[in-house]
């Protein structure tokens, strides 16, 4: 049996100017979009959940991707990255050449690949540094520390498809501000719709799992820290049922997504917990999770212990940190150059939602049960999307082949 490699090396210095402007929130209006094309037209991850299809929703299928060969289950399952760059310094004596420039080359020219292209060195250094948090010794022993080839491959293939090569993605962006649409600014998040000619349902961020802000504007915890912030005197210990509603009151209030101007409506849930990094971590739930990982951090990112000392387990419960925090916050801890939250947010979600490991059996990985690239896909990024990430998964493959060191 082939044994495993362990493949160590260090990874080089980063510009930290260069991560923290990759990773930069984009909440200015000038940068503020959203699409409403559901992401299951596009080939994209729907990684909240919030579209939902009537009927088929108009998918035309694209047919069943290609199967994974066995001799590359077998192998790649034997190759473990980790540390950082190992994978460039691995394919770089193994091919000679780099693991980025092998997956451009896989896509160029070939639509049926799917594959998004490394964007520039700027998105090869995320990457690397990416991996390096993710490979560092955690103080959690359910969290992985290592992949194996064929699961690195997996999510690069997510990554790359998410971020369209730049290996970067901010919070999630709403509407422009402009009166003339039916969802300006942040409405777009509070509102259930169905978008003109779609066969979909976009659900609401004012629902369950977050609390509504109806719910919120009556919280003495909430209003402690957040009354006195614009719209907070009229606003709080509102009865008013709009606000545990799915529609947002845009005639009464304002829609800009500023702090100065709506400081405490943007201090809800349907706005300071929408997606944020590579996997757009979204709801109350999941950033509940972070605020136990932040609270039981013991590492050395001065911002993470910033905010361990600012939200004490002995006295916040991690709800109630969730019901104090502001959208700042989270913009603030998903921007650390050290991307200690980023990775922690990746890891928590396979933990949480058990798609990883994946399976080194060359049937199940070509499967839909569990330990297969279509159940990853699927956990991760919605019903459907397995399918494209194996198509991806597989043209990556093809490309490095099986001629490769153990």
């Amino acid at each position: 049996m082939i044994g495993r490699r362990q493949i160590l090396t260090a990874i080089g210095t980063i510009p930290i100017f260069l991560l923290h402007k990759a990773m930069a929130q984009q909440d200015d209006e000038s940068s503020s979009f959203a699409d409403d094309a559901p992401p299951q037209l596009t080939g994209n991850a729907d990684f909240a959940g919030v579209w939902v299809p009537i009927g088929d929703g108009g998918i035309v299928a694209a047919g069943p991707p290609p199967e994974i060969p066995k001799a590359y289950v077998d192998l790649y399952s034997e190759i473990v990255f980790s540390n950082a760059n190992e994978p460039g310094n691995y394919f770089a004596t193994a091919l000679d050449t780099s693991f980025p420039t092998l997956v451009n080359n896989a896509g160029a020219g070939n639509p049926n690949a799917d594959l998004k292209a490394f964007s520039d060195i700027a998105a090869e250094n995320l990457c690397s540094k990416f991996w390096d948090i993710y490979m560092a010794p955690p103080d959690r022993v359910e969290w992985p520390t290592s992949l194996n080839l064929l699961e690195y491959i997996t999510y690069i293939a997510v990554f790359l498809n998410e971020t369209g090569g730049t290996f970067s993605r901010g919070a999630e962006r709403y509407n422009s501000n402009n009166p003339a649409l039916v969802h300006p600014g942040i409405s777009y998040l509070f509102d259930k719709f169905q978008p003109e000619g779609k066969d979909w349902w976009k659900q609401s961020y004012n629902a369950p799992p977050n609390m509504t802000c109806g719910e919120l504007f009556v919280s003495d915890h909430f209003n402690r820290m957040h009354a006195k912030k614009p719209l907070g005197p009229q606003l709080h210990m509102s009865n008013d049922a709009v606000w545990n509603g799915v529609a947002y009151p845009k005639g009464q209030y304002p829609t800009s997504g500023k702090q100065a101007e709506m400081g405490y409506i943007l201090a809800c849930d349907f706005f300071k917990f929408r997606g944020r990094g590579l996997i757009q971590t979204t709801w109350r739930s999941n950033y509940k999770r972070l605020v136990v990982y932040i609270q039981t951090y013991n590492g050395d990112s001065d911002l993470v212990l910033k905010f361990k000392s600012k939200w004490p387990a002995d006295q916040f419960t991690s709800d109630e940190v969730c019901t104090i925090s502001s959208d700042e916050d989270w913009n603030e801890l998903f921007s650390d150059p050290q991307l200690e939250i980023p990775v922690a947010a990746v890891k928590l979600h396979a933990v949480d939602n058990g798609y990883l490991p994946l399976s080194n059996d060359h049937s199940v990985i070509n499967s839909t049960a569990a330990g297969s690239i279509i159940a990853f896909g699927d956990r991760l990024g919605g019903r459907g999307y397995g399918a494209r990430l194996r198509r991806r998964v597989f043209y990556i493959c093809k490309a490095l082949g099986t001629d490769l060191p153990t």
